[in-house]
């Protein structure tokens, strides 16, 4: 009795992600990039079709779904929130719209990267983006949109984050370093060629010590670079080009 109960749970989980993933195609418009996924049961099974990544095993679970340079029009397909164990969703370099997708993506419980880069969403970020997210989000690429307003303070209760990608918006007001700077596992963060006001280069970045890659450009930054950022050792790329900067770059440390 208990292999036919798990068969049949199977069976269910099989089903429910093929459907699901049609409804994807459908909300995208059925482009002719998504033929491969045929609403016909003698077809291949999803976990062939473009794209689709399957857990192993006989449920076939839909884990990650990477549509990128796919040519996509339309909003977000919210539909695909509905894939029960999608961990990966990558929907970058797309011709995507709309506002930032809130409602959809409460329902991506288990979503650990979310890539919407180079698309062209716009509208200000939700006040509780640590409420829309999963628990469970260490990689947010927003990068390249036309997302503005402010940065929400709610980005510091983010704490999975190991990168965080909000460059190339139009992002407006005091950068948010205080917020950031609470993301202590942060290891990738991009916030150049935004709108943000003047100021000083934040010092409260150098308590991000296990940071990689941090890129500043053309952020209106002003003055000397803090002697603070000598605490940043594991950084391999370092950008702060086109600000107003002046002194000397700190001695010790990676910079």
């Amino acid at each position: 009795m208990g292999v036919r109960c798990s068969s049949q749970r199977a069976s269910v989980a099989y089903v429910d992600d093929r459907e699901t993933l049609l409804a994807v195609k459908k909300e995208l418009g059925a482009p002719p990039q998504l033929a491969s996924w045929a609403d016909d049961p003698a077809a291949d099974d999803h976990c062939s079709w473009r794209g689709v990544t399957c857990a192993p095993g006989e449920e076939k679970a839909v884990t990650e779904l990477s549509l990128h340079g796919l040519n996509l029009t339309g909003a977000f397909p919210a539909s695909a929130c509905g894939l029960k164990s999608l961990a990966r969703l990558d929907l970058s370099y797309n011709f995507l719209t709309g506002a930032f997708p809130s409602d959809a993506l409460y329902a991506c419980t288990e979503l650990s990267f979310l890539d919407l880069s180079n698309n062209q969403f716009s509208g200000p970020l939700p006040s509780d983006i640590d409420r829309r997210l999963s628990p469970a989000m260490e990689h947010l690429n927003l990068s390249t949109n036309l997302f503005d307003g402010h940065v929400p303070h709610a980005v510091a209760r983010l704490r999975g984050l190991k990168s965080l990608l909000l460059d190339t918006n139009s992002f407006t007001g005091t950068y948010p370093a205080a917020d950031i700077s609470e993301l202590a596992g942060i290891q990738v963060l991009t916030l150049t060629c935004n709108m943000f006001a003047p100021a000083p280069v934040p010092m409260e970045l150098s308590r991000l010590t296990n940071l990689t890659y941090l890129w500043m450009d053309q952020m209106k930054l002003a003055g000397e670079i803090p002697e603070a950022f000598s605490s940043l050792t594991e950084l391999t790329v370092f950008s702060m080009a086109s600000n107003k900067l002046s002194g000397s770059i700190p001695a010790s440390g990676r910079l």
